[in-house]
Parts: structure tokens; C-alpha cells; sequence
């Protein structure tokens, strides 16, 4: 048998630490690869909370929206009064029936007259002469008062601007 010398030499000594530094760089990349990751072996259930995620990161199908606690929003070109939506510009003059089928055929109703005054008394709009879905049932209208603008009349075929509403969604 031939016996090799047991001796360091400055060859092995570099050799070896070169091979220290190689595996341990590649270490150190792959955890700096991870910095700033987060996967779901490194989080608990129920650990996170809203304040550990930034604005708008969230995206997916993963998100159960019905859970989120928003606040729903009107469609544009709609005025919210008191939790309905109204369209902001009123529609040419109808009658009655032709106007609750145009509101209907927009997935939206023609509103009552308690809802109209409460759109001019909240939200400032003008409801003038305007079409209602009650207006040819009630011909009293003792509660509206002289400030909402509305013209009373049982004619239901009578022409009259209106605004459809709609439920926020």
C-alpha cells in the first residue's frame, strides 16, 4: 500500500475554503431569495390581521367578498339619499305606467313620493312636477309639505319627468 503524506498544504487550505464559501453563499441566496415571502407553512390560522397587509395587495379568488364588511356603493349617475339611489338627472315627461316599466326594464323602481321628498330634502335635488309610483293611489299627500316641489294629481296618464331608484349594491 502506498501511504499518502498527511500534511496541509496552502493548495488544500484554499481549496477548502472555497468550498466553504460556495456552499455557504448559495445558502445565504436562498434565504435572501425568501426575505420579504410569505407562504402558508410560515403563517399560523388566524394570525394574520388587516393592519399585517398593505392597501390593495390582496387579490384573487381566494377572497370571500361577502366578508369584508363594504359598505355598498351606488352605480354612477345616481344621487344616495337615506341608504336609496337616485338617477341624478331626471327622465323625459311619462305617465305613470310607462314610466314604472322604464325603471323596471333599468332593474330599478319608479320611486314614491316620500322617497322623492326625502332625495330633495336630504340631497338638496329638486324633485319638481316629478312622476311617482304613488301618486295615482294617494290623493292626499298630507305629509309632504309645500318644500318638496310635487305637484299632486290622480291622472296616472298625465306626462311627468321622473328618476328611477335603485337599492345600493
Amino acid at each position: 500500500m502506498h501511504r499518502i503524506k498527511e500534511k496541509l498544504t496552502y493548495a488544500n487550505v484554499m481549496a477548502t475554503i472555497a468550498v466553504f464559501m460556495v456552499l455557504g453563499g448559495g445558502a445565504y441566496a436562498a434565504t435572501a431569495a425568501k426575505k420579504n415571502t410569505v407562504t402558508s407553512k410560515s403563517v399560523r390560522n388566524g394570525s394574520i390581521q388587516g393592519v399585517d397587509v398593505g392597501k390593495d395587495t390582496l387579490t384573487g379568488n381566494n377572497i370571500n367578498e361577502s366578508s369584508l364588511n363594504v359598505l355598498p356603493t351606488c352605480p354612477s349617475g345616481t344621487t344616495k339619499a337615506a341608504g336609496i339611489c337616485f338617477e341624478s338627472a331626471e327622465r323625459g315627461a311619462q305617465g305613470l305606467d310607462v314610466a314604472m316599466s322604464t325603471c323596471g326594464q333599468a332593474n330599478r323602481y319608479l320611486p314614491t313620493v316620500a322617497e322623492l321628498r326625502t332625495l330633495h330634502l336630504v340631497a338638496g335635488v329638486s324633485v319638481f312636477n316629478e312622476q311617482a309610483s304613488d301618486l295615482g293611489n294617494d290623493t292626499n299627500h298630507s305629509g309632504l309639505g309645500s318644500d318638496s316641489g310635487l305637484s299632486v294629481s290622480t291622472d296616472t296618464g298625465f306626462g311627468r319627468p321622473f328618476r328611477c331608484a335603485v337599492v345600493p349594491g
